[in-house]
């Protein structure tokens, strides 16, 4: 986690370094992501990066467990819907704001895409490990709520069930998002333009498709979209 050294930076100089690490690590794997970049273009001496940072993976670390959720959770809530919708209303909230995330922040959504990937790395496995670990969570509350409200079938494992979907809404949706653009996350990244190629009918399209797929398994077959 971040040193107390770096949160004392003025905030233009923090937030610079900030975005010329989700820049290195949005392109690049892990092994191949550099700390000498990323203080080169910010034009300050690696001995001052140690003073922010313990290293490479502390950073890494921190930029997806705290950066990225922060402002994820941020976007989230800010289009989340009201206290009493259902579970399947809060699907559709998440998958609308999941996909104007992709499109609006495209280098995050590739270091959380990655996220999902196998690793030989134990320090990377830990966190990938930890942060599954927030996501079936979250999925795990809202699945319980629901279960408590009738609103989907009593005999489904949460836990499975949670990773399962978690699953659909990240990984999956970007890659289906990506198929819908006709490209892949490196063509995405070098035109995030691109996404004007959704119109909003299209992405209303996606999401009917997505909560069909969601709510078949959760209500059993022959279960429609609402």
């Amino acid at each position: 986690m971040p040193k107390p050294t770096f949160f004392n930076l003025p905030a233009a100089k923090r937030e610079r370094i900030v975005a010329l690490a989700i820049d290195e690590f949005s392109g690049r794997s892990f092994r191949e992501a550099s700390l000498s970049r990323i203080v080169a273009r910010a034009g300050i001496a690696k001995g001052s990066m140690y003073q922010y940072f313990d290293n490479k993976l502390d950073l890494y670390r921190w930029l997806i467990t705290d950066e990225l959720a922060r402002r994820k959770a941020e976007f989230l809530g800010a289009r989340a819907p009201s206290p009493g919708a259902d579970f399947f209303a809060r699907v559709r909230a998440m998958i609308r704001a999941g996909i104007e995330f992709f499109l609006v922040e495209p280098r995050l959504s590739r270091i959380a895409a990655a996220l999902l990937d196998g690793s030989s790395d134990p320090g990377l496995r830990e966190i990938h490990a930890e942060v599954r670990g927030m996501g079936t969570a979250v999925f795990v509350e809202l699945l319980g709520q629901a279960r408590e409200r009738g609103e989907i079938r009593a005999d489904l494992d949460l836990e499975v069930l949670a990773r399962l979907v978690s699953v659909v809404l990240g990984v999956g949706l970007s890659d289906v998002t990506l198929s819908r653009l006709g490209v892949d996350m490196g063509g995405f990244l070098a035109d995030p333009s691109l996404a004007s190629r959704l119109t909003g009918e299209e992405i209303s399209g996606l999401i009917d498709e997505v909560i069909a797929f969601v709510r078949g398994g959760l209500l059993g077959a022959g279960a429609g979209v609402q």
